[in-house]
């Protein structure tokens, strides 16, 4: 990956960089949760659902752990603690 800046971007465009990460597979999230169902459901309508807050933060936390994955390798997701978490893969 390369460094992406997100600085002066919309919504719009820093999900658009943020996609490449779900679009191969590198984002988990659990098979079940409270909130699983209004985050995916806000993900999928983007940009035309009534709500943006989740998509925004995502795409914000995407594009950072992007940036900030050349700097740091060692850090590894540990397979057991995957519930309620998002991880990356790298």
């Amino acid at each position: 990956y390369e460094s992406v800046s997100i600085a002066g971007q919309d919504k719009i465009a820093r999900f658009s960089c943020a996609s490449a990460s779900f679009e191969k597979g590198k984002v988990l999230l659990p098979e079940q949760a409270p909130w699983l169902d209004d985050y995916t459901n806000e993900l999928l309508r983007f940009p035309h659902a009534k709500h943006d807050d989740q998509v925004d933060s995502t795409s914000q936390a995407l594009l950072w752990r992007r940036n900030k994955s050349h700097l740091d390798t060692s850090r590894r997701p540990n397979p057991k603690r995957r519930s309620g978490r998002m991880y990356i893969r790298r």
